[in-house]
């Protein structure tokens, strides 16, 4: 099969054009995709339907050209760039449904940040007040921990595709990888891989927020607006209060 592949730089990014010149014989031939992994000539390979470390090591071999896979205490981990990738989806090509990112002391102290905080004002203010406000402020502390670390944990989606798997695609100098124009993909330098759908580069989560955790991080800032506004109206009431 002849190829004849025509590139564009586009900052980190090169356009590629691959030109086939057996596009029809290819249009015959029935791709299942339901398989992930593909070779250089775009046919789908099988991979084997294990828990076994073989079969996560090949899956990531073939799509992604710097990667460090490792167990600990029973579980499998990769890093992949500065995430550290785990909890992966046999179902979904073996993608990893959580990661940790480069910031992720930043995450932790923000949870022990909101922790005094919330310690602080439950001690010396909620509990001067009625039962149902000191329900409800334990509530939204809930609330806001849970979708800090949701967007804090979930995997994001990364491109990771060592060979051009369309005729249109860009090509990333610094991960080595291509990825489709739709996928809208950004490489971040902090993470050091490209996101998918990449809104920005939280601090506060971590790691870049993209595909997977970009809902998850807008009710948390949602949650946390209205819980500061909860907080307002506590602290005045309980000031009227004490007067």
């Amino acid at each position: 099969m002849k190829e004849n592949m025509f590139q564009k730089d586009l900052g980190n990014n090169t356009l590629s054009i691959i030109e086939d010149s057996t596009s029809q014989s290819n249009q015959e031939t029935k791709i299942d995709e339901s398989k992930n992994v593909q070779n250089s000539e775009n046919i789908p390979i099988k991979l084997k339907k294990s828990d076994s470390f073989t079969t996560l090591e090949e899956f990531y071999s073939e799509h992604y050209p710097d990667y460090k896979l490792f167990k600990f205490h029973g579980f499998y981990y990769c890093r992949i760039g500065n995430l550290i990738a785990f909890n992966f989806n046999k179902n979904n090509g073996y993608l990893p449904r959580f990661s940790i990112g480069p910031n992720w002391y930043m995450t932790l102290s923000l949870n022990i940040l909101i922790t005094f905080f919330a310690y602080f004002l439950y001690v010396f203010i909620i509990t001067k007040l009625h039962i149902l406000l000191n329900l409800t402020f334990v509530i939204w502390v809930l609330l806001v921990y849970f979708w800090l670390n949701a967007a804090a944990l979930i995997h994001p989606e990364i491109a990771m595709d060592k060979v051009a798997s369309g005729r249109y695609c860009f090509f990333c100098e610094k991960c080595k990888i291509f990825h489709k124009p739709e996928d809208k993909v950004h490489h971040c330098n902090f993470c050091n891989v490209c996101i998918k759908r990449m809104d920005h580069h939280c601090v506060w989560v971590g790691k870049c927020v993209g595909k997977n955790n970009v809902k998850p991080f807008y009710i948390m800032t949602v949650t946390v607006s209205f819980f500061y506004i909860y907080i307002i109206i506590c602290v005045i009431l309980f000031i009227f209060k004490t007067k």
